[in-house]
């Protein structure tokens, strides 16, 4: 982008930029049809700003118009080289691709997934129920419990810390078709591309010196976190019906903000949001389908056929006097023979082109859907190998926060002995404190809990107001102790009785 093209998105969508220190902007990052610059305003303060030229969408117009000329050729020339359900799949793509072209869209998106993030932390949400569904339905995804490291072998949680899930702030004041400021997000993107730059993160966040962060320590780190906004997408379209269609490593941002780790949703261009209906349809279908390839009974195989059928009804769009029906059922036995091989997921994208056929075409949100879950598979999916390495690097981690098999805390919440453990990792002489405490009272899960969220929420403080935090909650955990005085003895008709000390309540 030239400087006068970016001069004329600015002024477009009325940021107040200084025009003296244009040229130190800062660009953080290049796509095919757009840049975002930290941009220097008027006030001295900095702003996030992502910009699309017009000759860029000039481009991509052109680019689409000749791809439509192209595949009408191939048409032309090959009439059924390319199936009516691929073509439309393929202009829906195109269409999207010219919403993502207009940043207000992406604006109002991205505050769309904000009140997703809400409704869900605040349980105002589809709340759908496994028995709303069929028993052969696909299971509905748990709520995410925090970032959680569990041991390999035992299942057992060892570490589990608070996560929020964000999106970043855009200014409506300074929104434009071709600019859109938005907040600044200190952080790294779980990108393999960015992932040197997240052993300072890991080490912030784990409270530990970055020297003593492997390769192997940081791989598992990034995979774990991508593993955790992976499983809050499904969570979040399941109960919600709002996700993002382009879902990748590259667009999850994850930050340490006061303690706490923060994972954020980036580049929301391309999100969309279906109905109640639609999510327990989804669930459905896919379950029916696999259903379909374990079933070899043809009673049993027409009513799972029948299901999914069913389903695209809910989903699809159709005439009622066009769509044919009986024919699209025997496309779907057609499709998933017993013991047929095949990603699920694809399977039902190529139902929904076969589906075009039989006059019942899929609505776009839709089809990014399936499209979305394929390509999250791909990036979760690892080697055997990658696997047995990265279960080996577990209980090495969790030795480098401090815990190891020599400690004297007795068995329990381990998980938030870790957690508080971790945050005292630079404070040895109190964190000796905590371990020889914890030895001697029996801690409930909920006290700590509570003791870790406090912690966190003052992990920010300068070192002596933070070891003061520290020094009330010993004093606090020291008042539970028993009273260090012996036994009493009362004697009562020649005869004595030896009474334990009181138990504290």
């Amino acid at each position: 982008m030239t400087e006068a093209e970016l001069i004329h998105c600015l002024d477009e969508a009325g940021i107040d930029y200084n025009p003296e220190r244009l040229n130190e902007r800062r660009n953080l990052g290049t796509g095919s049809i757009g840049e975002v610059n930290e941009i220097i305003l008027k006030s001295g303060e900095s702003l996030i700003v992502k910009t699309v030229s017009e000759s860029s969408e000039t481009r991509v117009y052109s680019d689409l118009r000749v791809l439509r000329f192209v595949l009408g050729l191939i048409t032309f020339l090959a009439p059924g080289s390319i199936g009516k359900g691929t073509k439309h799949a393929i202009f829906s793509f195109f269409d999207s691709v010219k919403e993502e072209l207009n940043l207000i869209t992406e604006a109002n998106r991205t505050r769309q997934q904000d009140f997703a993030f809400k409704a869900v932390a605040q349980q105002h949400i589809f709340d759908i129920r496994q028995d709303e569904l069929p028993d052969y339905a696909y299971a509905l995804p748990p709520r995410p419990n925090g970032w959680e490291i569990r041991h390999p072998d035992t299942g057992t949680v060892l570490l589990s810390l608070p996560v929020n899930f964000k999106v970043p702030a855009v200014d409506g004041n300074t929104a434009s078709a071709h600019a859109l400021g938005m907040e600044k997000i200190d952080g790294v993107t779980l990108s393999e591309h960015d992932q040197p730059k997240l052993r300072s993160l890991a080490a912030k966040l784990l409270n530990i010196d970055e020297t003593n962060i492997s390769d192997d320590h940081l791989l598992a780190f990034r995979l774990s976190l991508k593993k955790l906004a992976f499983e809050h997408w499904f969570y979040c379209y399941a109960q919600t019906g709002f996700f993002n269609a382009d879902m990748h490593d590259g667009n999850v941002m994850v930050t340490v903000e006061d303690g706490r780790l923060n994972i954020y949703f980036i580049d929301l261009g391309n999100a969309q949001k279906v109905s109640r209906d639609a999510v327990k349809a989804t669930y459905t279908i896919l379950g029916a389908m696999e259903q379909l390839r374990e079933e070899s009974g043809v009673a049993r195989r027409s009513q799972y056929a029948d299901q999914v059928v069913q389903c695209l009804k809910t989903l699809g769009e159709y005439e009622s006097d066009k769509a044919n029906w009986d024919k699209l059922k025997q496309e779907v036995l057609n499709l998933m023979p017993y013991r047929g091989e095949g990603k699920i997921d694809q399977k039902v994208i190529d139902l929904f082109n076969r589906a075009y056929n039989c006059n019942v075409k899929m609505p776009k949100e839709t089809v990014a859907l399936f499209r979305a879950k394929v390509l999250i598979d791909s990036q979760i999916t690892i080697t055997d190998e990658a696997r047995r390495s990265l279960d080996r690097i577990v209980p090495s981690l969790i030795k480098l926060l401090g815990r190891d098999a020599s400690s004297s805390v007795p068995l329990g919440n381990i998980a938030g002995q870790n957690a508080l453990l971790m945050l005292l990792r630079q404070l040895p002489e109190l964190r000796q404190q905590l371990i020889e405490l914890m030895s001697t009272i029996q801690l409930t899960d909920e006290e700590l809990e509570y003791a870790v969220s406090q912690l966190l929420s003052k992990i920010h403080l300068p070192p002596d107001e933070f070891r003061r935090e520290v020094d009330e909650l010993i004093r606090q955990w020291q008042m539970q102790m028993p009273p260090a005085h012996p036994a009493q003895t009362h004697s009562h008709a020649g005869s004595s009785t030896a009474y334990p000390p009181p138990v504290p309540a």
